[in-house]
């Protein structure tokens, strides 16, 4: 079953009100549409490894809400555990 808001605010610890629900609603459609691009074909809501990498780049996003000149860039604009969780499935397309 694909993540919802309410999975990613438990998963995250954070409290399931309205005002956290509707910031998560953004930062899940977000995520989830980032590493659906990332994977392409091999992209599935329902594998473990996909949703820990959504949760993950959601916590991301709460944690760094605006682009900082700290942040580290590997190219992908994906944090290193993201990629981590990914590269399994991640096919380039020119190799």
């Amino acid at each position: 079953m694909p993540l919802t808001v309410n999975d990613v605010l438990l998963k995250l610890k954070y409290d399931v009100d309205v005002d956290s629900r509707d910031w998560m609603e953004f930062y899940l459609e977000a995520s989830t549409e980032v590493v659906e691009k990332h994977l392409g074909d091999k992209f599935d809501a329902e594998k473990k490894r996909h949703q820990l990498a959504i949760v993950l780049l959601c916590e991301y996003y709460t944690k760094n809400p605006t682009v900082d000149k700290g942040i580290q860039n590997n190219g992908y604009f994906l944090p290193e555990p993201v990629l981590a969780l990914l590269n399994r499935d991640y096919v380039p397309l020119v190799m």
